[in-house]
């Protein structure tokens, strides 16, 4: 793939770097408080945490099923390989999406997947990618006042290295007030002006990171580029490692501020998960409407796990997968903590073949995993078995399969009845079987 105006002149220069070993991916950045709506601050703190857990969640939850069957000793592994890098990322396609009549920033455009070599943290196999984009418009007549989240991010999450987050914030949808705490502060450190932007570049004491902020009065592009953690689970020192990677940044980012926006980028699985659907793809805003009965925001809340993982059945047979999730929400007053907010959630694991696809559907609908029960369903959807999955937790989502891919798809405020919950579901995962199928 080709870089983008801006990639190729900036990261040409920068040299190869050998960072040291990194632990573990920290928290996502906090929003600095506005001066107006405090305790809404407060809650969208809790909300930017709760979405990076509840994304790496689904992943872990995954792992943890397949290491049950790895504790038992008799279980092969001579079919077992290294993961593979599978996942790709291009330029996007058509017209940015608008909010409010502006054209939206795509986050992952100012870092692009294809730039990450040039900062010395090439993509592995065990690299998660988050990316929070628009893939429609919000007329001017239908914005709504949003969160503190940001409408636009991208993150590289390395399990232990240095990783690099970029949230973009533009009003409407961030209110002028909030436009205003984003900028630079002077109390970071030192600001300079490059081509109408205030740029700064800050390490970041209280959580061990460094902080860079590319901003006018419209724009408000920030970087963070997060250290490893230290054994007590803190931020340890070495977060000033990350110095090279927040110096390269600040160019390449202005120049691609200055091209203006650009369509959203987009993911393709290679190998054996050649043609797997993107989840966002098939998870339209239109089919979600359907079922939480509010307008749906053309915004995706995306993640993709770069390569692929094994998965060591209770049979004791050996598979790989590919994991690809979204989540959609109501556009709604005061987002996702406002009065009402509704949300709904597609997962996909695509398998490298139909054994493993057909043996992980059997058993997500046969065996009692994690403390969720599965209620097996006459209905027919997609190829497969077709369960109702009840968790511990009272949260009740739909499992089916079409062809090597595995789906399950929530939606909140569930109804207490796992049937009922189901044929609510229903609907919206025939047009997810259909955009798969398709």
């Amino acid at each position: 793939m080709s870089n983008q105006p801006g990639w190729d002149q900036q990261w040409g220069q920068q040299p190869q770097q050998n960072w040291p070993p990194q632990q573990n991916w920290g928290q996502p950045p906090q929003a600095p408080k506005p001066k107006k709506k405090w305790p809404r601050v407060v809650f969208a703190v809790v909300g930017v945490l709760l979405i990076a857990f509840l994304t790496r969640l689904g992943f872990v939850i995954v792992d943890m099923q397949s290491k049950q069957a790895d504790d038992d000793p008799t279980a092969p592994t001579a079919n077992e390989r290294d993961p593979i890098l599978a996942l790709t990322q291009s330029p996007g396609t058509g017209v940015p999406g608008h909010y409010g009549g502006t054209a939206m920033y795509d986050a992952c455009e100012f870092v692009p997947m294809d730039a990450l070599d040039n900062l010395g943290l090439p993509p592995t196999p065990a690299m998660t990618v988050v990316h929070h984009y628009f893939d429609g418009d919000v007329p001017p007549g239908q914005t709504v006042e949003e969160d503190t989240l940001a409408p636009g991010m991208c993150g590289y999450v390395f399990p232990k290295q240095t990783g690099v987050t970029v949230e973009v914030f533009q009003p409407p949808y961030t209110e002028p007030d909030r436009m205003v705490s984003w900028q630079p502060n002077p109390k970071d450190g030192p600001i300079s002006q490059d081509r109408g932007f205030n740029v700064q570049n800050f390490y970041d004491q209280g959580n061990n990171w460094w902080d860079v902020r590319i901003a006018r009065p419209d724009l408000v592009v920030r970087a963070t580029v997060k250290g490893p953690r230290d054994t007590g689970g803190g931020r340890s020192e070495t977060g000033h490692d990350g110095k090279p990677i927040a110096d390269a940044l600040i160019q390449p980012i202005l120049a691609r501020a200055l091209a203006g926006p650009t369509p959203h980028r987009q993911y393709e699985f290679t190998g054996p998960y050649a043609g797997q659907k993107d989840a966002c793809e098939v998870f339209t805003p239109q089919a979600v409407e359907a079922v939480l009965h509010n307008p749906v925001k053309p915004q995706a809340s995306a993640s993709y796990l770069a390569g692929d993982a094994v998965m060591t059945e209770f049979d004791g047979s050996v598979s790989y997968r590919v994991d690809t999730r979204c989540t959609r929400n109501t556009l709604i007053e005061g987002g996702s903590i406002g009065d009402g907010h509704g949300e709904a959630k597609l997962s996909l694991s695509t398998w490298q073949d139909a054994r493993g696809a057909t043996t992980r559907q059997a058993s997500v609908c046969r065996d009692k995993i994690m403390g969720t029960t599965p209620i097996p369903l006459q209905d027919q959807l997609g190829d497969g078995p077709v369960c109702a999955m009840n968790s511990a937790t009272g949260t009740t989502s739909l499992a089916f399969k079409v062809g090597n891919t595995t789906a399950d798809l929530s939606v909140s405020d569930a109804a207490q009845d796992p049937l009922q919950e189901a044929r609510r579901l229903m609907p919206l995962a025939q047009q997810v079987v259909a955009g798969l199928a398709g």
